[in-house]
């Protein structure tokens, strides 16, 4: 697709190719299915925190890689690029990756439609889809209106790009470290109390880009942004795999794949808008109220999913044990 897409001719074009690149771009719900099902119900929330921080990873590398070569080469030699990076990534795939091939009693697997109701009759993942919609959207708001922000700072024209990709991206850099701390804290702590900090400090951070003086303070609250942000979308996948029995979990991650990239649609569509209508910084305000609006619904209706604090139990009942023991001997 992405080949094709360096291919065309005229915005039609680019409108199919995308929609086609959509439709067949199903990596990211595959490689949530695969480790969360293979991994122990008690280390959940780290090994989906790791693999957001490698997401996080290429959302800092693509904006910086992708706005610095705009600015030295066209934009159809970057499609090529993108395609041989596809075909790499494919590669290792088939070479290296191992598939389980449990079967459960024969049982047949629930289909996709079974899967979706099954999802939006339980009301805590019925929240994790709100959740979900709501973080992707309104953090994609932005991307419409950024390369305009940073050119309200008086900034060099001819630099744009380069600019826009460095300060857009220092936001990814905080969430690759801070993806797997949020984890091992989901693990000890439980899920609740670290979405409500992640949404509650996101939504702060978009806040004060309506106020950010220089762009150095703005880099300063990219950083602190990406590092709030690292903490949601993990989580909601962790819930979302807990929460789900084994012979559904892929099916239901997956499902919460495609909840998050609804997000990403409506996201710049409703940005875009905003901006157009009223003004840049009304984008801000908007997205800013989204994340406390998620913030409310975690604080007030979030219950732990089951098993969320495996970890911790254990090591309290491994602790009691132990003084059992030394008060007996």
């Amino acid at each position: 697709a992405q080949i094709f897409i360096g291919f065309s001719q005229d915005v039609y074009q680019l409108l199919f190719f995308r929609v086609l690149q959509g439709a067949i771009s199903g990596f990211i719900a595959a490689t949530l299915a695969l480790v969360s099902t293979s991994t122990p119900k008690e280390k959940v929330g780290y090994a989906l925190g790791l693999l957001q921080s490698a997401t996080a990873g290429g959302a800092v590398l693509g904006p910086a890689v992708g706005g610095i070569l705009a600015d030295f080469i066209s934009y159809r030699e970057i499609f090529f690029l993108v395609a041989i990076l596809c075909f790499i990534g494919g590669g290792i795939v088939w070479w290296k990756v191992e598939v389980s091939t449990e079967h459960h009693d024969g049982a047949e697997k629930p289909g996709v439609l079974q899967n979706f109701k099954y999802f939006f009759s339980d009301r805590q993942l019925r929240l994790v889809a709100i959740l979900i919609v709501v973080a992707q959207g309104a953090a994609l708001m932005i991307e419409p209106i950024f390369a305009l922000f940073i050119e309200g700072f008086n900034t060099e024209t001819r630099y744009v790009s380069t600019l826009t990709g460095v300060i857009f991206s220092i936001a990814g850099v905080f969430m690759v470290f801070s993806a797997p701390w949020w984890g091992r804290r989901n693990d000890r702590l439980g899920y609740k109390r670290n979405l409500i900090w992640a949404f509650g400090g996101t939504g702060v951070a978009y806040a004060l880009h309506i106020i950010v003086p220089n762009l150095v303070a703005l880099g300063v609250l990219r950083a602190a942004l990406g590092f709030a942000r690292g903490g949601i979308l993990h989580a909601l996948y962790s819930v979302t795999s807990l929460r789900s029995p084994s012979d559904r979990k892929s099916g239901l991650i997956g499902i919460a794949a495609s909840l998050a990239i609804l997000g990403n649609m409506i996201g710049p569509l409703l940005g875009g808008m905003i901006a157009g209508q009223f003004s840049m910084y009304s984008v801000f305000a908007v997205n800013s109220a989204l994340f406390l609006f998620g913030c409310y619904i975690a604080w007030r209706a979030f219950a732990e999913p089951r098993h969320a604090r495996v970890a911790e139990a254990s090591e309290v009942l491994d602790l009691a044990k132990a003084e059992e023991t030394a008060r007996t001997s």
